[in-house]
């Protein structure tokens, strides 16, 4: 036994993902996210905040985080773990000009 952190699953051997939920809730102490991964020595891949509007009504209405708040900072955390997990990458934000995809091209078209 060691006091390592643990990094690799020891079962399949793939990354070991460390998730830290419910974080910013009202009233309760709680340690910053980044003292707490310097004590341990690790970094957590998803920090999912406390959104107690979005789960309770989630909740309530039997419905998944992203249909209830699909731009809370919860959905957006979750997505990202699932991403994460699925091993896709994320969706690269969209501009909002129509010229963008060809003002992005100009640069590589003046190199030819």
């Amino acid at each position: 036994m060691t006091d390592d952190p643990l990094r690799d699953c020891p079962t399949c051997g793939g990354e070991v993902r460390r998730v830290i939920n419910q974080v910013g809730v009202l009233k309760r102490p709680e340690i910053p996210v980044a003292d707490f991964g310097k004590a341990l020595g690790i970094e957590p891949t998803v920090v999912i905040q406390h959104d107690a509007q979005t789960f309770g009504t989630a909740s309530s209405n039997g419905q998944m985080i992203a249909e209830v708040g699909a731009k809370s900072k919860a959905a957006e955390a979750l997505m990202s773990l699932a991403q994460l997990i699925a091993g896709h990458e994320p969706p690269s934000k969209k501009s909002g000009s129509l010229l963008a995809p060809l003002m992005n091209k100009l640069p590589s078209l003046r190199k030819k």
